[in-house]
């Protein structure tokens, strides 16, 4: 009987070969396992270096990983690598501390603070060779310059443009960027999140690789990789847009400080942060001030009145209104009572989205259906709250004949007799023979702890276009009236310093918002480094001196492992935040 024949097959032995090891921060999503583990890496793989991105297993997952350190030896039964995604680092080895210090001070993990670091860079794109790091020269101490104008700041860049030394600014606004690009003839690479995922990733590996030495960047460029002797140059650092509003809600200018130990610091800013003025005063920043220049001031109880102003103003040049809001309407009240409409099925307020629509909930966008107010019965309105659509509608009337052009973005040049009508968060920053800024009193006065620091950096920013004449709808009385023709914004800063110490309120406290019940209020009152705590309807309210903020964020990491150890549900934490 014939009997099946089996093929032998030859045997290979599957044993990986160690080459090092490797610690690795890995992308686990759970706070408690935040900290590096050890790989080993086999020898094909050597050219695995810090920075690096890789795959490793991870319980039965396969999760990415940054490369953290490396070390010759291994340490126990190592899990090998699964593969080096890129054939160069995607960071350097001072992004990396950087990283590691915001996360940190802000009480997140590693990868909580990359992902605003690092955009998504495909697979399959070749990443470059990181920058030599050039010699590393003294570090000069950070620089608070406060100016006059816009001029002032273009000057600045320009003196600091050097082709063997590398010069990164951040600004704001996309609107800045515009600026820049029309002023500045040097060849730089643009960087932010304005651009298109594609465009910001080639650019990221341009900077990482050390192609240009001038770079402009909106907030998230502060992350950015840069040579050992670099400069960064920070316009405005008080702007609302350099705080970040998604966890771990971390800003421009403390980063900045962060970077301190390697690169040269400079803050030009028209009205600085009450942290900065603590800074200069306690000796860390050193101070630079310029003449303040002298621009006519006019307010709503002055002789001239604004269209006065704005008629005379035509004949030589552009004129430039502002207004608080968009859109047309934005609340509408009752006309014999004077209560806010609100919409029937929510209760959001009604609004008005043009001069022949009817009024909509602005929540729900519902059409209302009861014309007469709940309160009184009256079916007459009143407009409250004009954005930008009606104030346009207005001027229209108020000067007939007359071009009036709503900026929106990107570079900008008026025209002679002609009225820009932008909002305060949105305008161009070109000449004007006049300014118009109306409905200051509803932007200015809110409830919040920074009210005056952003009331008076707008005042001074308004003025750093240098117009002819200024018109604030604001009496001549009103405090940010004073404090802009006084024209020293550091003083006034000063002052407001001096309140906030004898109040016991930042900077030179700080404030930790926590999502938690009151049992988590107890926790913080039995330690000794916090100044105070409260609790209020599930929302607890930490205060420390500045000193000790890291002892408190310390704290707050412990117990966030603690709790994603028992799978407990997640504290919502905001450490310093812009406002509470």
């Amino acid at each position: 009987m014939a009997q099946n024949l089996r093929l032998k097959s030859q045997s290979y032995s599957t044993k990986k070969e160690f080459s090092f090891a490797i610690e690795v921060l890995v992308d686990t999503g759970v706070a408690h396992l935040s900290k590096p583990y050890t790989y080993a890496v086999e020898t094909n793989d050597a050219r695995v270096d810090i920075g690096s991105l890789v795959t490793v297993p991870f319980g039965s997952k396969v999760l990415s990983g940054i490369v953290v350190s490396k070390n010759s030896k291994a340490i126990g039964d190592l899990k090998f690598i699964k593969k080096v995604v890129h054939s160069n680092p995607i960071l350097n080895a001072e992004q990396i501390e950087l990283v590691s210090n915001s996360a940190q001070r802000w009480g997140a993990n590693f990868w909580d603070i990359v992902k605003f670091a690092v955009p998504k860079i495909p697979n399959k794109v070749e990443v470059p060779l990181p920058a030599d790091q050039g010699i590393l020269r003294k570090v000069e101490k950070p620089i608070l310059k406060i100016g006059t104008g816009y001029p002032d700041f273009l000057d600045l860049i320009q003196n600091r443009i050097n082709p063997s030394r590398q010069l990164l600014v951040i600004v704001p606004e996309v609107r800045d960027i515009d600026f820049l690009r029309s002023k500045i003839k040097s060849k730089f690479i643009e960087y932010g999140s304005h651009l298109a995922n594609i465009e910001r990733y080639k650019n990221y590996l341009k900077i990482l690789s050390g192609e240009l030495n001038l770079i402009i960047s909106t907030r998230s460029g502060i992350f950015l990789p840069l040579k050992a002797d670099s400069e960064i140059l920070i316009l405005d650092e008080l702007a609302f847009s350099f705080y970040e509003s998604r966890y771990p809600y971390w800003n421009v200018r403390d980063v900045a400080l962060l970077r301190a130990a390697h690169h040269s610091i400079t803050f030009y800013s028209h009205s600085p942060s009450l942290e900065l003025a603590r800074l200069v005063e306690s000796g860390w920043l050193k101070l630079r001030t310029k003449k303040t220049l002298r621009i006519p001031c006019f307010f709503s109880d002055s002789r001239i009145s604004y269209q006065t102003l704005v008629k005379s103003a035509l004949e030589k040049g552009a004129v430039l209104i502002l207004v608080p809001e968009k859109g047309y309407v934005n609340t509408l009240v009752c006309a014999k009572c004077r209560n806010i409409r609100k919409c029937d099925l929510c209760g959001g307020r009604l609004q008005l989205n043009s001069i022949n629509s009817k009024p909509e909930c602005a929540l729900c966008l519902q059409k209302a259906k009861n014309e007469s107010c709940s309160y009184c019965g009256s079916d007459l309105l009143l407009s409250f709250r004009k954005g930008i659509e009606k104030n346009l509608e207005e001027l229209g009337k108020q000067f007939p004949n007359t071009p009036i052009r709503k900026y929106v973005s990107g570079d900008f040049v008026p025209n002679r007799g002609e009225i820009v009508i932008s909002t305060f968060s949105q305008y161009p920053i070109s000449e004007f023979e006049a300014i118009i800024a109306l409905g200051l009193e509803k932007y200015l006065y809110r409830s919040y702890l920074r009210s005056n620091e952003f009331g008076r950096n707008l005042m001074f920013n308004l003025r750093a276009l240098q117009p002819k004449s200024l018109f604030l709808e604001l009496k001549e009385s009103d405090y940010f009236a004073r404090a802009l023709q006084l024209g020293n914004s550091y003083q006034d800063a000063l002052k407001e310093l001096a309140d906030r110490q004898s109040a016991k309120l930042p900077p030179d406290y700080k404030i930790v918002l926590i999502e938690a019940d009151s049992r988590a209020a107890e926790v913080f009152a039995e330690q000794n480094f916090i100044e105070s705590v409260n609790y209020q309807a599930g929302r607890v309210i930490v205060k420390t001196k500045v000193e000790n903020l890291g002892k408190l964020t310390a704290l707050i990491r412990e117990i966030v492992n603690y709790r994603s150890i028992r799978k407990l549900k997640p504290w919502g934490v905001k450490i310093d935040p812009i406002d509470i």
